[in-house]
């Protein structure tokens, strides 16, 4: 297959990719904004709260304005600091941070863009791999970046660096350029940046390579440029090629920059693809990353491609970064079904200062992990079904989207911002961010998953492929608020698992809805654990094998024709019906410091009704407000519960958590819950690796939850646990060993 089929091939599957991204770029959520953080007139440590109208975090910007009267030349880190940003304006001196400690600034890089005094960095400096940075200058500023630099893959832009601006204490490398990370310009005047005794400017030193086959690219230490023959023919190597970076350009819109290896080793640390035409890169030979162990690759328009295996430089472990500014659809190691695999090792960071989606394959991005930076990046795996992805994920950008055609990521993913999913996910979730998952057909979450954000049903059916363990952990996530669009595809299923989540809204009489769809296995829907009152969920629960329970301090608001049949259970706080769609055969069971609230009129007929563990007389319930002729403060609503039969049922609950000391699980302690109004106590001794888990507790009671072990101390000494109609998790302990007294430990 020639390079003209290879992109008629890939962009057959492309044009749908393309309006997904634009579609699901709408609904994205924004980036947060970085704070600005004031120096204030002192000298004091930076890591001290007197230093600043409020303390900079990592999402902040620290900024030296004139409320600084003087040279600010004696400050120190006080520890190693992490800051979106460094911002100079008007201090009333030159700013100086002094050696001993480094600083981590993040996407908001380096401003002396409007800056009347010069910055002077002494500490270590660290980029983090969370965005592009840009770094500026006005013009006469200087900044001195004199202790230990490092970049993590993050690339600088420097087009706001004025040339009459000064940088101190980057060189250039061998090839005459601060490095394949620097760029100034955009589009067409996008190039690599070199420093003149200190002044930024764009690099235009490159030699020109031969355009038919590159033949005089041989040189490490060398920068070379291409234009090749014309729009639709391209360079054919004929024997392998190396240098420190190449600059593709082509002044033909819609045409292509073809560089065939033909079974040829290209040797680069950096690409930059410039122009109207995109570059392809394709053939049976590697693409050898540099001596820098890190190829720096730019794109500036759509439809690029690498269509040739990536490997590690031979001096160890090799990383590549992507760098998007155009926009539109990329592609990288995919060709049909077959696929390219790249076997480099040390990981792929993707940028972006626009949305774009980034076409591959599952083995494109080697063994290492990828990191996502910039909003709306969108990893497409189209070409087989049964793709996995195994690579760990980093999200920093929010409204970007993880895409398979039927396979799965398995590897762990960790949202730092929300995400839009169109895939199955095994790995493990963790992080602030949350999901949307916005995908005809259905999927399934069946990791171990701890993200806090919200989780979005926006389309198709979401099920989940794990049991929650309380307030631990679950299918979809620690907590997350669920909401649920109003469509006809966009359905949550349990599929069996108890699954506990935040808070519930959303949906409508389109849709929006939660179900179980397991044909054998019941299953509990738990809510209410993020002690929220979100607004009214008016989807509907449904199907057999379906209990709901409502947790937390918050209310949930239900006003859909709910029709699941399984118990209804009120740990806490207050459910809100407007319906009366409670299943005829079926408990509901309250607890102390529980409402449940009867919006309806007339009454509905239950089959047993439970307070606090115990089965209550046949006949209607209602609130002191209502006509019900036993009346409960469990109650508020004028509706009424007709209820079958005497309760007579008892109910267990387990009791689980782990001890640790140093970090580590310890067996052989003794936990115990014993009820607070009587004697009964039951226990579980710790496993292997520090687990237990009380089993046969009864409903309705309080219990203290104590561990012992001799020589041990424990933290907390107890819990005060309360069993509501379910299982309790995640009830820790740290152990300290306690010497005999006279013993000594000798520490090693």
């Amino acid at each position: 297959m020639n390079i003209s089929q290879l992109i008629k091939t890939t962009q057959r599957v492309v044009k749908q990719a393309a309006l997904a991204t634009a579609a699901l770029v709408l609904i994205a959520a924004p980036a947060a904004q970085a704070v600005t953080r004031i120096k204030q007139n002192n000298t004091d440590n930076l890591n001290l709260a007197s230093s600043w109208s409020a303390l900079p975090g990592a999402a902040d910007i620290a900024q030296w304005t004139s409320i600084v009267t003087a040279d600010n030349t004696t400050s120190t880190l006080g520890a190693d600091l992490s800051w979106a940003g460094i911002s100079i304006v008007s201090p009333g001196g030159l700013v100086t941070i002094n050696a001993g400690n480094t600083l981590t600034v993040g996407a908001s890089g380096i401003d002396l863009s409007t800056a009347t005094k010069d910055l002077t960095l002494n500490c270590g400096l660290t980029l983090r791999n969370s965005a592009q940075q840009s770094w500026s200058a006005a013009s006469g500023r200087t900044l001195n970046v004199a202790g230990t630099f490092s970049r993590n893959g993050t690339v600088v832009d420097f087009n706001s660096f004025n040339a009459a601006a000064t940088l101190n204490g980057l060189a250039n490398d061998a090839s005459g350029i601060l490095g394949p990370w620097a760029t100034t310009g955009s589009g067409t005047t996008l190039n690599y940046v070199k420093s003149t005794a200190g002044a930024i400017s764009a690099y235009t030193g490159q030699t020109v390579g031969t355009p038919a086959d590159l033949s005089n690219v041989l040189d490490k230490d060398v920068n070379y440029s291409l234009t090749p023959p014309s729009a639709t023919v391209g360079a054919v190597l004929t024997g392998p090629i190396t240098a420190n970076t190449l600059r593709v350009t082509s002044s033909t819109a819609g045409g292509y920059n073809s560089i065939t290896n033909a079974g040829n080793t290209i040797t680069l640390n950096g690409l930059i693809g410039v122009g109207t035409g995109r570059t392809v890169i394709s053939g049976t030979g590697n693409l050898v990353i540099g001596a820098t162990r890190e190829l720096v690759v730019n794109w500036t328009v759509g439809q690029n491609a690498i269509y040739c295996p990536i490997v590690d430089n031979p001096g160890g472990a090799s990383s590549v970064t992507l760098n998007n500014r155009g926009g539109g659809e990329q592609w990288y190691a995919t060709t049909g079904a077959a696929g390219i695999v790249n076997t480099y090792t040390g990981g792929t960071t993707i940028n972006a200062t626009t949305a774009f989606g980034l076409d591959c394959w599952q083995t494109s991005f080697g063994s290492g992990p990828i990191t996502v930076n910039g909003n709306g990046v969108a990893i497409n795996l189209y070409y087989r079904h049964a793709a996995v992805v195994s690579n760990s994920i980093t999200v920093n950008g929010a409204g970007g989207y993880l895409r398979t055609t039927g396979g799965t990521f398995v590897g762990p993913i960790t949202l730092n911002a929300n995400t839009i999913t169109m895939s199955n996910i095994s790995g493990n979730m963790s992080g602030v961010g949350g999901v949307n998952h916005n995908l005809a057909g259905t999927f399934t979450f069946s990791g171990t998953n701890t993200y806090t954000g919200p989780t979005t049903v926006s389309l198709g059916t979401l099920k989940a492929g794990r049991v929650s363990v309380p307030d631990v952990s679950g299918a979809f996530g620690l907590n997350s608020a669920v909401s649920m669009v109003n469509v006809a595809s966009a359905t949550l299923d349990l599929n069996g698992f108890d699954t506990q989540i935040g808070s519930l809204k959303g949906g409508g009489a389109t849709g929006g809805n939660v179900t179980n769809s397991s044909a054998s296995i019941a299953a509990t829907l738990t809510v209410g654990g993020d002690n929220t009152s979100p607004a009214t969920f008016g989807g509907r629960i449904l199907g057999p094998r379906l209990s709901l329970r409502k947790i937390g301090s918050g209310t949930l608001t239900l006003s859909g024709a709910n029709t699941y049949s399984g118990s209804t259970i009120v740990s806490a706080g207050t459910l809100s019906v407007s319906n009366s769609v409670f299943a005829d055969g079926a408990d509901v069971r309250l607890y102390t410091g529980s409402t449940l609230s009867l919006n309806y009129s007339g009454t509905d007929t239950i089959q047993s009704l439970y307070t606090n563990g115990v089965g209550v007389a046949a006949g209607e319930w209602g609130s002191p407000d209502s006509g019900a002729a036993n009346k409960s403060a469990f109650f508020t609503g004028l509706g009424t519960l007709t209820v079958a039969n005497t309760g007579s049922a008892s109910f267990t609950y387990s009791i689980s958590g782990t001890v640790t000391t140093n970090g580590v699980g310890l067996a052989g302690v003794t936990v115990s819950a014993a009820d607070t109004q009587s004697a009964v106590t039951q226990s579980a001794i710790t496993a292997d690796d520090g687990t237990y888990t009380i089993t046969g507790v009864p409903d309705g009671a309080t219990y203290t939850v104590t561990p012992s072990k001799y020589r041990y101390s424990f933290d907390p000494a107890s819990y005060s646990v309360p069993v509501r109609g379910g299982d309790i998790a995640g009830k820790n302990f740290t152990a300290t060993y306690l010497p005999a007294p006279g013993m000594v430990i000798l520490l090693f």
